[in-house]
């Protein structure tokens, strides 16, 4: 069932959270392709996967040398994926579990050859667990201040849990992005709309991370705002 499905998780010292979440979506998905790309952190983290390819050998790994930021990172994963003419759709996930892999399903079955999946954190039957007042006020002033300006018809502009099809992945690989934190999913997400193609989100349960260190702080959400000034330079100001 998931033979043309492949699945990116950008990591940042989650060896922890990956010796629990590979053998969790294996499990569940014993065909799916999972590509982790790696950020060398000195923590491990690659040598640990490096094992692990022995034990599933549908997982990928591929290390990239200093921490060029998560959408950076996952559009590396993008370009494997697309060596593999089978893959038809490619979905990216967090390493940390905020992101349930259980409910990876409810993204397949919307799968569409036009549409982007986006698991969505604000949209009726969605639940966030776990974060701290603080978190959930920034977040949704940046979901909000997203919405009102790039208008792309979706309540979660930020959230990593995607599914798009073989066509928008291979769109999204040849162009020259601006952004590349989580500010990136936006700059994606307005890229692939003024390609024509459109958007479903469905509601998922996230989870704060137990194990590990939020990388997402005050100077993360600083850095998307100049991420976000970046994107109105150059697809709204420059006409593009």
């Amino acid at each position: 069932m998931f033979e043309e499905g492949a699945l990116i998780i950008p990591s940042y010292r989650e060896k922890e959270n990956l010796a629990k979440l590979l053998p969790k979506l294996f499990k569940s998905y014993p065909q799916l392709t999972v590509i982790v790309v790696n950020d060398e952190s000195g923590d491990g983290t690659k040598e640990f996967l490096e094992h692990y390819q022995k034990k599933f050998r549908n997982l990928h790994l591929i290390n990239v040398r200093g921490k060029r930021g998560r959408g950076a990172a996952v559009v590396v994963g993008m370009k494997l994926a697309l060596r593999q003419k089978n893959i038809q759709y490619i979905a990216e996930m967090d390493a940390d579990f905020s992101h349930d892999p259980r409910e990876f399903i409810r993204l397949w079955e919307k799968r569409d050859s036009q549409k982007v999946i986006i698991g969505s954190r604000y949209i009726r039957g969605s639940k966030i667990v776990n974060w701290p007042l603080s978190r959930r006020l920034m977040s949704r002033v940046i979901n909000l201040l997203l919405s009102s300006t790039l208008r792309l018809g979706v309540k979660d502009n930020t959230n990593g849990y995607r599914l798009y099809p073989r066509q928008a992945v291979a769109y999204l690989t040849k162009q020259n992005f601006v952004t590349a934190g989580f500010i990136n999913l936006s700059e994606m997400g307005l890229i692939l709309k003024r390609a024509g193609f459109s958007f479903t989100e469905v509601p998922i349960k996230f989870i704060d991370r137990t194990l590990g260190k939020s990388k997402t702080n005050f100077y993360e959400l600083f850095t998307s705002l100049q991420g976000l000034l970046c994107i109105w330079r150059k697809y709204f100001f420059a006409g593009k």
